[in-house]
This record gives structure tokens, C-alpha cells and sequence, in this order.
């Protein structure tokens, strides 16, 4: 697990706001690490990056969630392509600080950095947990991977969460969480978080100690509220990306919709900066409020299972490399016999004592004994174990239930269409949806295929679902790359509080359980590598299926309904 390193850097006065520009961004507080004070320029913001960083880190990835625009880094780095700078903000079409043009979403730099200023402007307030992390699977992770960063900084103003009297949006603590634990994925897992402050203390405490908690490890709490971004939110999204189509592989190939900025030159007929009005954001609003009035109990004494990740792989293989502290499950349940009903595969004595582990295995998970685990599964027996697997979670209580599965994999033929289960097969040979809950999507296995897939679909169903249990389930010929599955299961780790049990079959077991263990324990994922371009079937398989469900899904959607 990466080490925390805790920076505090004070937020300077509002007064300053006119002869520091970079109030609330990275720039000041690097400006700050440089020792005595002196004037503030850009030439001396970058030579503080420069003296302190860049001899160690090429690429950096900047992620300002502060409600202010941070202006000052986006002049400093403007024209810097190893700088990917990120910055949503409150705007309302420059009515809100610092009222710039440039705070716009169609100023994306200059010079060889076009394409590396991101500004996502908020053109309303209220702006929810749905929001943000659409925001963040939308917009920066499509470009934070194609850029690929050795180092990622968060600006972690808290100004933008919940009660918040400067920001005025409805993001609740536990969502800065999800977004921390999203970015940990990236640059191996080095990530710098500078805390900007906010100006509620109740609000800025509780939002600190989840993020704080998300960076060593910690489950994340589940999202309160409609996973339903605003029609706002939307159009934003779809205006950044618009934007930035045209410097990113990874927006061109999405079909990023052309979209008029979202700013203005004028403010003549532009929307008020009240609060949106209608009976679901005040629904949403009093439930965010009354999630974050009995957070602080679960934040002080949220309780972590026993065990964090177990293993049960028999035989293990002598050159299996497991963190040391990941217990080896070698008990078995003592109801086997019971569940191999009605397969006859499963009951023989040799398919017995595997399957007798993993549902042992599975049960420590269910009662909380331990947060997530790995097992092993012989090829022939795994359709028949993940059908025991899924059948079992939801006699013990499971309410949602999902299930990613790649490879050769049969969905179980009596899986109810009820909403207790949600079915996404990765690898198969055409794009289907028999229902919201039962999808298939075609999958030939290159990193930008795999990316679009994981960002645009299976993280957008999982936010949207929010599972309370996620198996992750590798079959024979699924086609994945070492890396890719550690990143499908580290980027579920978010959705599902870290709940997950993964099932590999014995042969991928000395390739992928290791990584895959690590990935559960708390470490980064391997890098993908360099960006490489989908193949067209599979876009084209992308792109229908999210028409099929983005009515149901509404997590799914990139653009605002006309």
C-alpha cells in the first residue's frame, strides 16, 4: 500500500484573492513549499515545481476539486504539455469568482499545452454526489489515462462539498472518498492530496477524514442520494468534452457531441444562481443533509473487517508472490454438499473441496469477517461454482448483487430479472441487453477498448447500482492482459465498499492472482501502457448499448436530454 504523506497548507484570506491569483489552486501551495515568502509570479510557481518535482516526475496530473478556479495554475502550466491540469468550479457564465472568461470550458490552453487545461465549469449550484463522480468518469479518467501521469497532485478544497456557505453544491463527504479512491488508480498510486480548507467545520472535517481514509486503504462508505446527475452537470460534461475532443484519442473515439460553450460573453438571459428548484433535487438535498448529520460516528468508528483480503488457492503455487498479511483460507463450508444441487459436475470429490473454500471463503465476506478475497476455481466447474456463488449471496441477505464476469462464461439460465443481481459479461460475441439487469459486450482486448468499456459502462452500471457484494469472475480465453483485470477490480473496489471476492480458474491462477491480490490488499494496478486506439466493433458495440440503457442507467449518460 502506497504511504500517506499529510500536507496541511493554510487557505489565505479572501482578502488576497486580487494579488494571488492562485488562491485555491496547486500553484499557491508548491509556491508555498519553496521556503521564504516572495511575490507571487508564475515564473516563480514554476520554478518551485521544477525545483521540487519534475526532476523525478515527467507528467503530473493536477485534480482541483476546490469550488474556485484555480486561475493560477492554469496560467502558470497553460502552455505545458507534462502538466494535465483539471479544475471543475463554480461559474454560473462567469457570474461567480473570479468571473473570468478563461475559467470557460473552451479554454483548453495554448501553444504545445492545448489540450492540457481542463476546465469544467458549474453553471448551477447544487451539484450532488451523481455529478461529481460523472465528472470524473466522463472527463478526467479518459484523459488521466491516455496522459498517463507519474504523479497525481489533488487541490483538495472542501469549499465543494455539502453546507459548503462559499460552493452552495450537495456533495456529500463520503463522495470525496470515491474520488480519491478513483484517482489512486493512476501513477501507481502516488498521490499528493494539499488541503485548501472550506468554510463549514463540520462539512470540511468529515470530508477530510474520508478522503484521508480512502488514501490508507479504507473501505468506501456507500453514495447517498439518486446516482442522477442534473441536466446542468450534463451539459457541462458534454461541453468539456467537446472541447477536448479534439486533443484526446480517447473523447474522439466516445463521439464527443459538439455542444456551443457552456460560458457566455454576455450575461443577458442567462439562468439565476439559485438553487435548481423541483421536488427530486429537494428530495436529494434533505437526504444529503441527513447523510451527513450521522456521518460522523461512522467516520470516527466505521468498523474495518478482521481481515482485509483473503486467499483461498489450493494448491498454492510456490511462485505465487501474496502481500505477506493476506490470510490463507484453508476451512471449508460444512453445507457443500447441500449447494452442488443441482450440478453433477460439482459433486464429485475433487470439485468438492474447492468449492467448499470458496463458499467458506465467501461467507467471511457476507459476515464481515473479511473485506474482499480471492479464490481459485477449476476451469470445468467454474460456471456451476459461480452459479452456488450467486444463488448463495442472495439467500444470505444480499440485496444487489453484481456480477462482471469475462471470458468463456454462461450466464446462470434461472438468474431472476429481479434487480437483486445485475449480470455484465465481458467478452462475448455480440452486444446484448435481454434487460437492464442482463448485458453483454464484445470485447478484442486492445488497451483503449478496454478502457472505453470499463469507464463508459461497467463503472457507470456499478455507480448506478451500487452493489453491496461484486464478484469478478475470470474465465478460460477471456483475452485480458495482466493488467487489465487488476484495474477492472481496483476501479469496483469504489462501488462496492470493497466488498468483492474474485474467482479466477486454476490455470490463469500463477499469471493473474497475484496482481489481483495485491490490487485487493490496497496496492496500485500496474500501468496499461500506452494508449491504443479500440477497434471499431467494439465502439460501435459501446455505443449500442448505451443507448439501450442510458434510460435506465442514468449514469451512463455524456449528454443532456434535448
Amino acid at each position: 500500500m502506497a504511504e500517506l504523506l499529510p500536507l496541511v497548507i493554510p487557505l489565505p484570506a479572501p482578502a488576497v484573492r486580487a494579488t494571488l491569483p492562485a488562491f485555491c489552486s496547486a500553484a499557491l501551495n508548491m509556491w508555498a513549499w519553496c521556503g521564504e515568502p516572495k511575490p507571487w509570479t508564475q515564473e516563480s510557481s514554476k520554478h518551485c515545481l521544477d525545483s521540487t518535482m519534475r526532476s523525478t516526475f515527467i507528467q503530473i496530473l493536477i485534480v482541483d476539486w476546490d469550488i474556485h478556479h484555480g486561475q493560477g495554475i492554469q496560467y502558470v502550466f497553460e502552455d505545458d504539455p507534462s502538466i494535465l491540469y483539471f479544475s471543475w468550479h463554480r461559474y454560473e457564465h462567469a457570474q461567480f469568482w473570479p468571473h473570468l472568461r478563461d475559467s470557460d470550458a473552451d479554454v483548453v490552453g495554448q501553444g504545445q499545452g492545448r489540450g492540457f487545461t481542463v476546465n469544467l465549469p458549474w453553471n448551477q449550484v447544487g451539484m450532488g454526489n451523481a455529478d461529481y463522480v460523472a465528472a470524473f468518469l466522463h472527463v478526467l479518467l479518459p484523459l488521466a489515462f491516455e496522459f498517463d501521469p507519474e504523479l497525481v497532485l489533488i487541490s483538495a478544497g472542501f469549499d465543494s462539498a455539502i453546507r459548503d456557505p462559499e460552493g452552495q453544491m450537495q456533495a456529500t463527504p463520503e463522495c470525496f472518498a470515491h474520488l480519491t479512491r478513483l484517482l489512486q488508480v493512476l501513477a501507481g498510486g502516488r498521490v499528493c492530496a494539499v488541503l485548501e480548507g472550506g468554510y463549514h467545520l463540520e462539512s470540511l472535517s468529515q470530508s477530510v477524514c474520508m478522503m484521508v481514509q480512502a488514501l490508507l486503504g479504507d473501505p468506501t462508505p456507500p453514495l447517498s442520494g439518486p446516482m442522477v446527475p442534473c441536466q446542468s452537470a450534463l451539459e457541462s460534461i458534454q461541453s468539456v468534452r467537446a472541447a477536448q475532443a479534439p486533443y484526446w484519442k480517447s473523447l474522439q473515439l466516445q463521439g464527443a457531441t459538439p455542444r456551443l460553450s457552456s460560458g457566455t460573453h454576455s450575461l443577458e438571459g442567462r439562468p439565476s444562481t439559485l438553487l435548481p428548484a423541483g421536488l427530486e433535487l429537494k428530495t436529494a438535498a434533505a437526504h444529503a443533509v441527513s447523510a451527513l448529520s450521522s456521518l460522523l460516528d461512522q467516520l470516527c468508528l466505521h468498523p474495518r473487517s478482521a481481515v482485509h483480503t483473503a486467499a483461498a488457492l489450493t494448491p498454492l503455487d510456490a511462485a505465487l508472490v501474496l502481500p505477506p498479511d493476506i490470510l490463507h483460507l484453508e476451512g471449508s463450508t460444512q453445507e457443500t454438499q447441500a449447494w452442488t444441487r443441482p450440478h453433477e459436475s460439482l459433486t464429485q470429490d475433487q470439485a468438492l473441496t474447492p468449492l467448499g473454500q470458496v463458499l467458506y471463503l465467501l461467507d467471511k465476506i457476507l459476515d464481515g469477517q473479511v473485506g474482499s478475497g480471492i479464490a481459485a476455481t477449476p476451469a470445468p466447474t467454474l460456471n456451476a461454482t459461480l452459479d452456488v456463488v450467486i444463488r448463495r449471496s442472495l439467500s444470505h441477505g444480499t440485496q444487489r448483487l453484481f456480477c462482471v464476469t469475462m471470458g468463456q462464461l454462461d450466464r446462470p439460465p434461472d438468474l431472476a430479472n429481479d434487480g437483486r443481481s445485475l449480470w455484465l459479461h465481458i467478452g462475448g460475441k455480440e452486444a446484448t441487453a435481454l434487460s437492464m439487469f442482463q448485458v453483454s459486450m464484445p470485447l478484442h482486448g486492445t488497451t483503449g477498448g478496454f478502457l472505453n468499456c470499463v469507464l463508459s459502462l461497467v463503472l457507470p452500471l456499478a455507480y448506478g447500482y451500487q452493489p453491496d457484494l461484486t464478484l469478478v469472475v475470470l474465465g478460460r480465453t477471456h483475452g485480458l492482459q495482466g493488467p487489465q483485470p487488476a484495474l477492472l477490480t481496483a476501479l469496483l473496489q469504489g462501488p462496492a465498499g470493497g466488498r468483492i471476492l474474485v474467482l479466477v480458474e486454476e490455470e490463469s491462477t500463477p499469471k493473474f492472482a497475484g496482481v489481483l491480490a495485491q490490487v485487493l490488499h490496497g496496492e496500485a494496478p500496474p500501468s496499461l501502457g500506452p494508449f491504443s486506439v479500440p477497434f471499431p466493433e467494439d465502439m460501435q458495440a459501446l455505443m449500442y448499448l448505451r443507448q439501450q440503457l442510458e434510460p435506465q442507467w442514468k449514469m451512463l449518460q455524456v449528454t443532456a436530454p434535448s
